[in-house]
């Protein structure tokens, strides 16, 4: 017979971790000047996913030098 079970706040806490070691994203829209049916892999592995936030808003019209992590933004995915 199943009986309920308590958890503590470090079992919630664990569930909520997670990776973004090779994060497949998918980016949709005409937006920002982002070059778009593509499939890109970055050479780099240890690129931050912050630098595609950070492209996004830079390509989006803001002015901002850094978001999150980044450590610069992603030439490769606009037009140019």
């Amino acid at each position: 017979r199943d009986q309920p079970r308590s958890r503590g706040l470090g079992d919630v806490y664990k569930r909520q971790i997670h990776y973004l070691t090779n994060c497949p994203t998918l980016i949709t829209g005409g937006g920002s000047g982002v070059k778009h049916g593509r499939h890109l892999v970055l050479e780099n592995p240890k690129t931050p996913l912050c630098n595609l936030w950070l492209s996004l808003l830079q390509g989006a019209g803001m002015e901002m030098e850094a978001h999150g992590d980044s450590s610069g933004v992603l030439d490769e995915l606009f037009v140019g």
